[in-house]
Order: C-alpha cells, then structure tokens, then sequence
C-alpha cells in the first residue's frame, strides 16, 4: 500500500516523485530507460484534401484579378542558433504548463523507472506507465495507470486499473468490468497541471539548438541540471540530475520533458538507501476529436429498483456508488430523512422489516419479493448534512 501511495502521489501531485541523494554513493544499477510512447489508440482522423474544382471551359482570356499586397509575415524560428545569438534561458516554465490547460485536446503518455540500492545491491525496482486523453469541453479525462515490479502493490507482476473523471463525476475500475463512481467533486485538470512545484525552479533552463518536432509538435528544446532542481528535491542529497523539455514553438506549452536523477535517500518505494530514477512525459494527437463517456455499468444503481425509480430526497447528491452500496447525502435532518423513506419506500411496494433508531443514527431494513434494501441514517457533524447509505444485498 505504501509503494501505490507514493505512485499516486508522484502522479497525481507532479508528474513525478523525486526526492533526494547524494554525497559518496555507489555506482547505481542503471535504470530501465523511458521506452518509446507507443502509438496512441485511436488515431486522430487526418484531414483530406479539398476536392478539386470543376474547370469550366474558357470562353475567352481574361487577365488574373490583381492581388492585393499582403504584410510580410514574421521570420520562422531559426532551426540553428544564430552565430550572434547570446545564450537563451526559458522564460517562464510555470507559464508554459499553464498555456497546456488551454488546449481542446490532446493525449498524454507518462514513463517512470525506479531503482535504489542499499550497500550496493539493488534492493527494489519498479515502472509505472500512465496514458491518457484530455478534453476541456466538457472537462474530461480517461487515465489508464500501469504498475509493475515493486511499484505493484499486490502479488501480480503487473497491475493495470482506470480512472474517467467528466466534469464533477468521477469513476475508478475496482476489478474489471467493475467501476466505483465518486459524486461532486472538483474536477481535476489533467495530471501534469499540478506540477508547479516541479516546473516552478526550471525557468532559467538553457535553450539547445537545433529545434525539434516532437510526436508532429514543432517545439523549442531546452537543457536543465540538479541546479533547477536543488529546491524540488527538498531532502536528502542529490547527486546527479539532469534532463529536457520541449515546448511548443506555437502555443508555448510544454509537449515533452525528460528527467534522470540519482541520489541518497530517494523517496522510492520502501527502501531509503541510493536510487536513481528515469522519466519521461509527452503529449500528442493535440486538437484531436476524442470523446470521453462514462463506463459501462459505471451508473449508480441500486438493486431492486430501475434506474432513477430508489427515491432520494429532493436536494440529495450522490458521493459514493458501487455494484451494491451508495451513499448520498441530503440537507434534511435524520428524522424528516425517515419519514421521507417509510413513505416513499412503502409507496412502491416495499415493506419495513426491521428499525432502530439511536438519537440522529437510524437503521432501516425494507424488503420486497426476494429483494432486500437497508439503509443507516446518521448526522454528519464534519458536513453538518444526514448521510444516506444505501445496501442492496442482491446487487
């Protein structure tokens, strides 16, 4: 649990998770480099030509309509570094990562490599893989995360789940074909958009030349070393560190970066001892249609009742749902909450087999046929809201 913790928070945090080393430290176990992004799943549809025009017959010569002059347009960016150009630093990385949030579209592949050592023996070893669309309109995002070695948590060598999050509704694969869906929450913008703490110290990166095209991105390239990262890796001694970002010569938003470091107690899985680390992060299919929808079953339900017909009271959110329990929560006090359920419950047909109330909890059994429903009334005193939780047995 505490290796996915650390995953997790890499990913959902920064985009990585460093910490520290240093000082005089053994000769590290290399580390599985970034593989190549693969190709995305679903190709963006290519544009097609326009069809050609029918040419009608000439009647006659005619001279061409003159042309108005046009502005001449800006120089391209030079691909070499002008002989007389002085040394160019980025400007702003913080802004570059805020110009990816203003993109329709795009889809993201994120690689991480760890290794650490103790007493110059590899002690734990593991990669994580996240690929992911992006879609600002609705905001959505689809994420298929992939651990495997040490970063793995259970017993398989290789663990994959998922997590679709439109606008405030969020879902998480528990096993396959199985879903929980979270209700109302704050939309979570794209995994790499919380990584000030990172980007912040990399204004200042040197520029290298020539430029380069990553996945069809014309993008400007810089250089950074453990100088930009002194203040991330806020423990332990960091020995080495080094690596590159791309940014879009149109747009300025950050389409790549690359990033190798080495140190005394890394902050990688359990063990504290010299580790080295290796990521890599891209985006493509920039603009792309991508379509992002809920999964299938992943709709709260509630057995026993079709969809839409378990009776909720007028202002009730959903905040957890599950093949089998969901929990919801109303502004209504525990005891207008049962007398909201004894009638509407009864009203369809179910009868009260059981009951018992203590102050502001309450528990309520109900069945109908073969089908059985409970539900547990309590106060939220953190919330100041009656928490609803809702059991389906059968479901």
């Amino acid at each position: 649990m505490k290796r996915l913790h650390l995953m997790l928070t890499f990913v959902l945090v920064a985009g990585l998770l460093l910490a520290c080393g240093g000082g005089e430290a053994p000769t590290p176990t290399p580390v599985v480099q970034p593989t190549e992004a693969k190709a995305p799943a679903v190709e963006p549809t290519k544009a097609q030509p326009p069809a050609a025009e029918p040419t009608e017959a000439k009647a006659a010569e005619v001279l061409p309509t003159p042309v108005p002059p046009t502005d001449t347009p800006a120089p391209p960016t030079p691909e070499v570094k002008p002989e007389e150009a002085e040394e160019e630093l980025l400007a702003s990385a913080e802004a570059a990562l805020e110009a990816l949030s203003k993109l329709k579209s795009f889809r993201s592949h994120t690689h991480y490599a760890w290794v650490s050592q103790e007493e110059g023996e590899e002690k734990e070893s593991g990669e994580f893989e996240m690929r992911g669309e992006y879609v600002a309109e609705p905001p959505s995002q689809h994420t298929v995360i992939t651990s495997s070695g040490d970063a793995a948590m259970g017993e398989e060598e290789s663990e994959t789940f998922e997590i679709i999050q439109i606008e405030d509704r969020m879902w998480f694969q528990m096993e396959e074909d199985e879903w929980m869906q979270v209700g109302q929450q704050e939309f979570l913008p794209n995994f790499l958009m919380s990584a000030e703490e990172f980007l912040r110290d990399l204004s200042g990166a040197r520029r290298l030349w020539p430029d380069e095209t990553v996945n069809g991105i014309r993008c400007r390239r810089y250089s950074f070393t453990e100088r930009e990262l002194l203040s991330f890796f806020g423990m332990g001694e960091l020995s080495k560190a080094e690596g590159e970002l791309w940014v879009a010569a149109k747009g300025d938003f950050v389409a790549k970066y690359t990033v190798h470091a080495e140190g005394k107690g890394l902050a990688l899985g359990e063990e504290l001892g010299y580790g080295a680390m290796d990521m890599l992060y891209e985006i493509s299919d920039v603009g792309a249609k991508i379509v992002i929808e809920p999964p299938a079953g992943g709709e709260a339900a509630i057995a026993g009742f079709a969809a839409g017909e378990f009776p909720l009271p007028e202002d009730a959110e959903m905040s957890m749902s599950s093949p089998g329990f969901s929990i919801f929560a109303t502004a209504l006090p525990v005891a207008e909450v049962l007398e909201f359920y004894e009638a509407g419950l009864a009203k369809l047909g179910w009868s009260k087999d059981d009951e018992t109330i203590l102050g502001d909890f309450a528990s309520l059994s109900f069945s109908k046929g073969a089908q059985q429903v409970d539900l547990m009334i309590s106060a939220d005193e953190e919330s100041g809201k009656t928490q609803i939780m809702v059991t389906s047995p059968e479901g």
